[in-house]
This record gives structure tokens, sequence and C-alpha cells, in this order.
């Protein structure tokens, strides 16, 4: 968690108004996809009341939804990128990737940059060696994803593979 200081005179209201109108609506509906706030969530205990493990998990990450990419692109453009390699390597390919390929934008004091554009990933060529797979669906339509999140958590907080931490004592 963390709280945002501005130093200097700040309204948020004010920036919000500087949006175009029109295009408000617009980037509620894309922060509510992001955090996965454009799905009626109000069923998802019912899986967890189905499905015992699942039930265990949700009540070890109450609260807990998938946290979407910015962009339909970029959820496809890490999908090629992690495929059927460890987490890590695929975030360090794709920290890689905008550092060598993407706009730089200043934020915060310092620049990062952003994931290259589809224009910019095109003018590559393609992969070799990434032909795609079909995945295998989970079966807890429609949160498949929720409870895919809830065991890859799971994973990580027993194993560590992801920040490469030791593993936790189980709480509860």
């Amino acid at each position: 968690m963390f709280t945002l200081v501005p130093r200097g005179p700040f309204s948020l209201a004010a920036s919000i108004k500087f949006l175009e109108p029109d295009l408000v609506p617009a980037v509620r509906a894309q922060v509510e996809r992001i955090l996965s706030l454009d799905v009626d969530g109000s069923g998802f205990p019912a899986v967890g009341e189905r499905d015992p493990v699942v039930g265990e998990i949700q009540r070890r990450y109450p609260g807990l939804r998938p946290v979407g990419f910015w962009s339909p692109y970029e959820a496809a453009a890490w999908t090629i990128i992690g495929h059927r390699i460890r987490i890590t390597q695929a975030a360090a390919i794709k920290a890689r990737m905008a550092e060598e390929l993407g706009e730089p934008v200043s934020f915060g004091g310092r620049v990062v940059h952003a994931f290259p554009s589809p224009q910019r990933l095109a003018g590559l060529g393609t992969f070799p060696g990434l032909a795609g797979r079909k995945p295998e669906w989970l079966r807890w339509k429609p949160y498949r994803t929720w409870v895919a999140l809830l065991m890859r958590t799971q994973l990580e907080y027993e194993t560590g593979e992801i920040t490469g931490r030791r593993p936790h004592a189980c709480t509860r």
C-alpha cells in the first residue's frame, strides 16, 4: 500500500476536469477493468462453497481479484513473452523490451520506459520458437482467472518463486 503526497499545490478534481468530459467515463471504465471491478463478484464466494480447496484459498486472500494489464495488446504480448518460461524470466524480458524499445516517459523525477507499441514490435518480425498452444481452461466459470490468481498467489506464498524470497510459514 502507498500514499501519493504531492509536493506543491495539487487538485485531483482539477486534474480530472482537465480531461475532456467524454474521456472521464472511458478512464473510469479502464480503471474498473484493470482492478476487476467491472465484474460482478457477488457469486465468487459460492465457488469456494462448491470447491473446498478454492474456499480455503479465498479465506487466506479475502478480496483478492486479478489486476489486469493496461491494454489487451500488453496482455497478448505477455502471453507470448511468458510462454513456457518462469515468470521471473518473462518479467526480465518484458522490462528489457521496454527499456530498449519503449518510449521514455518522465515520471516522479525519473525516466521510465513504456511497453513498446504494436507498431514498434511489428517492425521486429516474428519471435522464433514461440508457436502458441491453446491454454487449458479451468472449470470455475465465470471466475476462472480469479481462482487461478488465488492459486498462483498461494504458490508464491509457499515457494517464493517470483520474488526469490524464502517461503513463509503458513499463518491463518
